[in-house]
C-alpha cells in the first residue's frame, strides 16, 4: 500500500513571481513538475495566497486568499469605513497611489514606511468619501 505525501500549507503576501515559483516572506518556493497546472492562478504578485506544498517542499497548488488592497486597505470592524465594500477600497486605494506620486521624498524616515502609511491614510479617506456619494 502506498502512503499518502504530506502536504505542507504556507500562507503569505506574493512578494515576487516567475514561472519556476513564488517569493513569499522573502522565500522562494518552486513549482513542482508534477503540479496540476490549472491548480496556479495566472498572477499572484500582491496577494496573499496558500500555498500546497508537497513532501519535497514544491509547491503543488495555490489558492488565492486576498489582495493587498483587502488586508492593507480593508477596514477593521468597528472603523469608520467597515462598511465600505471591497470595490470601493480597490478604486480608492488606487486614487490613493496615483496622488502619492506626487508626494515629496521623506527627509529623515524609511521611504517604504512613509509611502505606505500616506497612501493607507489618503485611501481610506477616499473610501469614505466615495461611500457618502462624493460630497
Amino acid at each position: 500500500m502506498r502512503k499518502k505525501a504530506e502536504q505542507k500549507l504556507v500562507e503569505g503576501l506574493v512578494e515576487a513571481e516567475n514561472d519556476g515559483g513564488y517569493k513569499i516572506d522573502g522565500q522562494w518556493y518552486n513549482i513542482s513538475k508534477f503540479a496540476d497546472e490549472t491548480k496556479f492562478p495566472l498572477t499572484c504578485k500582491g496577494k496573499r495566497v496558500r500555498l500546497v506544498l508537497d513532501s519535497a517542499g514544491f509547491v503543488r497548488g495555490v489558492e488565492i486568499l486576498g489582495s493587498t488592497a483587502d488586508s492593507a486597505a480593508g477596514p477593521k470592524q468597528g472603523s469608520p469605513a467597515a462598511g465600505v465594500s471591497s470595490a470601493v477600497r480597490a478604486q480608492a486605494l488606487g486614487f490613493a497611489v496615483e496622488v502619492a506620486r506626487y508626494l515629496p521624498a521623506p527627509d529623515k524616515q524609511d521611504p517604504v514606511d512613509y509611502y505606505v502609511a500616506e497612501i493607507l491614510t489618503m485611501a481610506q479617506a477616499f473610501a469614505e468619501w466615495l461611500e457618502g456619494g462624493g460630497r
